[in-house]
């Protein structure tokens, strides 16, 4: 994780926020991604080892019989791709870029390596009201990814 360092037992705060501030945006990312597991049956919020985000994951029917196709809902600590936390939707398998729809200022949409809708800190931190534009990125994105799949 290239974000964050751990050392001992502490660990080494992301692009200047401290403790604090990212035990209360996780607290948050955890009821706002419980919020998008309501809207369908998603799996409970989970912390994931593999890169420490806090997710939900719902599989929904492909427009292909014969495969399932996956939404992931999140936050992200950061990663190689994004050095500051940033918010995702993914969707599995990935759709042909073209029939992906736009997305909020807030946002946009990652090709690389994986298909998600992401909104990164530092554009959270500039919005005029960072609760509801979030709200709205996050809404967008899973009707979006739902879309996708229907």
């Amino acid at each position: 994780m290239s974000g964050m360092i751990m050392r001992g037992l502490d660990w080494v705060p992301l692009r200047g926020m401290d403790q604090r501030r990212l035990s209360e945006a996780r607290l948050q990312a955890h009821y706002a991604v419980q919020m998008i597991g309501r809207k369908f049956a998603a799996s409970p919020v989970r912390c994931w080892p593999h890169h420490f985000d806090l997710a939900t994951l719902t599989t929904l029917p492909a427009r292909n019989a014969d495969s399932t196709g996956y939404i992931g809902a999140g936050l992200s600590p950061g990663d190689e791709y994004y050095d500051e936390p940033y918010f995702y939707v993914s969707v599995y398998p990935e759709p042909d870029p073209a029939a992906l729809p736009s997305l909020p200022m807030l946002g946009h949409w990652h090709l690389h390596d994986f298909m998600a809708a992401v909104a990164t800190a530092h554009k959270i931190v500039a919005a005029k009201n960072q609760q509801a534009e979030t709200d709205d990125f996050l809404r967008a994105a899973v009707d979006g990814a739902i879309k996708v799949f229907s």
